[in-house]
């Protein structure tokens, strides 16, 4: 992989949904990892908003 971290600045909790709202999820293989339930739960909310992806599948916007 190319090494690339991300810290974010905020928790899923904190993430509100506005017509700006974007998410952008990496292209990993281990989002079936518990530890990606609440990023995964939180993408889930926004499809049903409503939200759109584009064709590669890594960003989701209301």
């Amino acid at each position: 992989m190319a090494g690339m971290k991300v810290i974010p600045e905020i928790t899923t909790d904190e993430i509100i949904f506005a017509p700006s709202t974007v998410l952008l999820l990496s292209g990993v293989d281990t989002w079936d990892d518990q530890r990606h339930i609440p990023i995964v739960e939180k993408a889930t909310e926004l499809l049903e908003c409503g939200a759109t992806f584009d064709e590669r599948g890594a960003m989701l916007a209301i």
